[in-house]
């Protein structure tokens, strides 16, 4: 019985560990672009502008 039990947790621990794998890289794609643009927003918010030239 207790074999079966840890079988069955073992099962659902590969299936998360898969289901995160396969979400990684979408992930670290997402968080890398969007944090790009909020730091070079934020940047270049401190930037002064001069449109006279």
């Amino acid at each position: 019985m207790a074999q079966k039990i840890m079988s069955l947790q073992n099962r659902k621990n590969q299936k998360r560990r898969f289901i995160f794998l396969f979400l990684l890289p979408t992930l670290i794609c997402f968080f890398l672009f969007y944090f790009y643009s909020v730091v070079t927003i934020f940047l270049t918010s401190f930037a002064k502008w001069d449109y006279t030239n």
